[in-house]
């Protein structure tokens, strides 16, 4: 059955916790839904995530609900949605057994996500994707910095948020939601929450490594926001095959094609930007998220533009040329 049409966990004015009134079901996922509502004792909207019924029975997706929470308090940015509290409430089953549902409270958004915008094959002028690209890769930044690695970053995981008063695009605040799939960074393959040879995430924007079931880093976020940032300013994802099999090969085994090859008159710093962040091995991406930020205002410094493999090239090649001359000079001596 279509997640979308699958029972409400909650119905229009049930409250939660005692504290918050259901206005409406808003959204479903593959594994919470997302409701509108409001405070009791301030009148203030918020949103309300909680994990579907027919996987509350399911430990590990409970429990990867709850680490959820404890990873957004690790990230303090204005870029990555607000998770105010987890409270936990009951619902009487059929059998009239109830059955505890924990529940997020978060900041409310008005907006859209950039699935959203793309719909019907609408593009963002890179004018305005510059302003997108370095929000989204400063909360990236911050999110890394915290030690946490979202995993599935896609479009509808993030949000162009506006003032609800005015519908003003022009301050739109971008906002990475949904880090249920996140981890803490580390080397360790399995965190104990996902089986062995599964992908975890949606794999139309997953990195190489991830596709290959290797651990995901904060390089694998910048490859997702590659991804994204191409597919926002083309209007097309730069891996496409008949069949998911085929694209996953491609992304494996093929360079990313040029993005000027489908728009020529697109400044050349998105090329520099998109094809360093859709490097195929992590290790020639950039070194952080917000390195993209400098591309983008200018900065051309070489230390940006090469990857780690010159850079560990250039810094070997001054090694044996000091050894050289060093050698050159103990013999002299002798």
């Amino acid at each position: 059955m279509n997640p979308s049409e699958s029972e409400p966990v909650f119905g229009a004015d049930d409250v939660i916790d005692g504290r918050y009134r259901i206005v409406a079901r808003i959204g479903v996922g593959g594994m919470a839904e997302v409701y509108e509502a409001v405070s009791v004792e301030t009148g203030d909207r918020v949103a309300i995530k909680t994990v579907r019924p027919d996987l509350l029975g399911n430990t590990k997706i409970v429990t990867r609900f709850t680490r959820e929470f404890k990873l957004s308090q690790r990230i303090s940015h204005p870029g990555v949605l607000k998770i105010f509290e987890v409270v936990q409430t009951r619902r009487l089953s059929e059998g009239e057994d109830a059955t505890l549902v924990p529940c997020m409270v978060m900041e409310f958004l008005d907006g859209e996500t950039v699935a959203d915008r793309m719909i019907d094959g609408r593009l963002v002028e890179p004018e305005e994707a510059v302003s997108l690209a370095c929000q989204m890769a400063s909360a990236l930044t911050a999110a890394h910095r915290a030690g946490v690695v979202h995993r599935d970053l896609k479009p509808d995981n993030i949000f162009l948020a506006v003032d609800a008063k005015t519908a003003d695009f022009e301050t739109t605040r971008v906002v990475l939601t949904d880090f249920g799939v996140a981890r803490r960074d580390t080397t360790t393959k399995d965190d104990g929450l996902t089986a062995s040879n599964v992908i975890l995430g949606t794999p139309d924007y997953m990195a190489p490594e991830q596709l290959e079931l290797e651990v995901a880093t904060s390089a694998s976020d910048i490859y997702a926001m590659g991804l994204v940032i191409f597919e926002m300013i083309l209007g097309e994802r730069p891996f496409v095959a008949e069949s998911m099999i085929k694209m996953v090969f491609k992304r494996v085994q093929e360079d990313p094609p040029s993005p000027r090859s489908y728009r020529p008159d697109l400044d050349p710093k998105w090329e520099t930007v998109i094809l360093r962040c859709l490097a195929r091995k992590p290790e020639d991406r950039y070194r952080e998220a917000q390195d993209l930020i400098r591309v983008l205002d200018g900065d051309d410094s070489e230390w940006l533009l090469q990857t780690r493999a010159e850079r560990l090239k250039k810094w070997w090649l001054l090694i044996l040329a000091i050894l050289l001359a060093a050698a050159v000079a103990a013999a002299s001596l002798w």
